[in-house]
């Protein structure tokens, strides 16, 4: 099993941060979070029950498409779709 650290910080400071990392002024430490949240509630939400399910039945299923997982979840697709995105936002840091 793989390890994912994460970091909480302002959005002042994770936007100083990620400019300094593409500035070449800073190089972050193999031990360093990878992914950012602006609060452990923000944290708390991506992570939710609700979404972790999500995760196992995308990973169990491997749904074709959107709709195959929305019958598969009794969620609607729309849902399904922002949360996704979500997901994907904080899942392509790092």
């Amino acid at each position: 099993m793989r390890t994912l650290r994460i970091g909480i910080a302002s959005y002042e400071e994770m936007k100083a941060r990620t400019l300094a990392i593409a500035g070449g002024k800073y190089r972050p430490g193999p031990g360093e979070p990878k992914v950012w949240f602006s609060s452990a509630e923000s944290f708390a939400r991506i992570l939710s029950d609700r979404n972790r399910s999500l995760l196992r039945v995308i990973a169990e299923s491997a749904p074709e498409s959107l709709a195959e997982l929305a019958e598969l979840t009794s969620r609607k697709k729309s849902n399904l779709s922002r949360t996704l995105k979500t997901m994907e936002h904080y899942a392509s840091f790092g």
